[in-house]
C-alpha cells in the first residue's frame, strides 16, 4: 500500500478520486513534462524521468482498479506535495488537488458527525425499550392485557449488523466489515481472517474467531452458482471468477506464471497450461 501512496503524490491526487480524474491528471501532467518542451539536456534528461514515474504510477494504479474495480485507498500525510514544472497549465491541478482535499475532509467530518447522531438516536431508543420493560414488569397483576398478535417475523434488533456472503460485492463487503488491515492479491485482510475476491464479488472467506467476520452463507436455493472451470468460447468475467486475477493482462492474453490464457474478442479461444502452474481449463 505504500507503493500506491507513493504513487498518489506522483500523480498529485487524493485517494478516493474516479478513475476519470486519474486519467485527466495524468493527460496534463504528460503534457507538461514532455521532453519537447525542455531543450536544455539536463531539464529533457530530468522530464523524461518524470514522465517514466508518472506513467509507472498510471499504470499501477489502473491496474489495481481493473482488478477490483476500485482504486487503492490510502491515507496520504496532509503535507504532501507534488513537484509540476514552471508552466501555467499546471496551476489548476494543484488547486483542484488541495479543493479535492479540502472536499474529502469536509465529508469525514459530516460522516462522523451522522455516526455520533446515529449512536446517540440508537441508545435512546434501546433505554426507553427497558424502561418500558420495567414497567411492565413493575405494574399491578390486576391489569389484564390482551395478547401481542402473532408475526411471521422476528423484529429486527435495532443496531444489527449487515453480512456479506458468496457474490457480494466490495462496496457490500465495506459496508459489512469495514475497512480491512490490509489488500493483497485480491485477498482483504482483517486481522487474521481474510475474505477472497474475484472479478469484484466474494468467493469464498477464512474466518478466525479472534477476528470475527460478518459473513453468511444463502440459503441453498438462493446461493449464487460460480463456476468452476472454463473453456474455449468462456468470457473474461468468468475466467477471471474461475481462475482469478493475471499476474499480466492484455486484450489477447492473460499471464499467470507459467500458464497463459488467449483471448479474442474477450472470448477464450485456447491456453498453455503448466502442471506447476495449472489452469481451472477442461476442453
Amino acid at each position: 500500500m505504500n507503493n500506491y501512496a507513493h504513487d498518489y503524490r506522483i500523480l498529485g491526487v487524493s485517494p478516493g478520486c474516479s478513475l476519470q480524474t486519474l486519467k485527466t491528471v495524468r493527460r496534463r501532467l504528460v503534457k507538461s513534462w514532455h521532453p519537447d518542451r525542455y531543450p536544455a539536456s539536463a531539464e529533457r534528461m530530468r522530464a523524461e524521468e518524470r514522465i517514466k514515474e508518472i506513467n509507472t504510477a498510471f499504470d499501477r494504479l489502473t491496474k489495481y482498479h481493473d482488478a477490483f474495480g476500485v482504486l487503492p485507498n490510502v491515507e496520504l500525510p496532509p503535507d504532501v506535495t507534488v513537484e509540476f514544472p514552471n508552466a501555467t497549465s499546471d496551476v489548476p491541478i494543484q488547486s483542484h488537488n488541495h479543493q479535492r482535499r479540502s472536499r474529502s475532509l469536509m465529508l469525514w467530518a459530516i460522516a462522523l458527525t451522522l455516526t455520533a447522531v446515529t449512536t446517540q438516536v440508537t441508545r435512546s431508543l434501546l433505554r426507553e425499550d427497558a424502561d418500558e420493560a420495567s414497567d411492565l414488569r413493575t405494574a399491578p397483576s390486576s391489569l389484564q392485557t390482551s395478547p401481542a398478535p402473532p408475526t411471521t417475523e422476528p423484529r429486527p434488533a435495532l443496531g444489527k449488523a449487515k453480512y456479506f456472503t458468496v457474490g457480494s460485492s466490495l462496496g457490500e463487503v465495506y459496508a459489512a466489515q469495514g475497512v480491512p488491515t490490509s489488500i493483497e492479491n485480491g485477498v482483504w485482510h482483517y486481522g487474521k481472517s481474510k475474505v477472497y475476491f474475484a472479478a469484484g464479488v466474494v468467493t469464498s472467506w477464512e474466518h478466525d474467531s479472534s477476528d470475527p467476520l460478518n459473513a453468511t452463507a444463502l440459503p441453498t436455493n438462493t446461493a449464487k452458482s460460480l463456476p468452476s472451470s472454463f473453456t474455449v468460447g468462456t468470457s473474461k468475467t468468468e475466467v477471471r471468477l474461475v481462475q482469478g486475477a493475471p499476474i499480466l493482462e492484455t486484450d489477447s492474453l492473460w499471464d499467470y506464471g507459467l500458464s497463459k490464457i488467449y483471448f479474442r474478442d474477450n472470448l477464450v479461444v485456447g491456453w498453455d497450461s503448466s502442471p506447476m502452474q495449472p489452469l481451472k481449463a477442461h476442453r
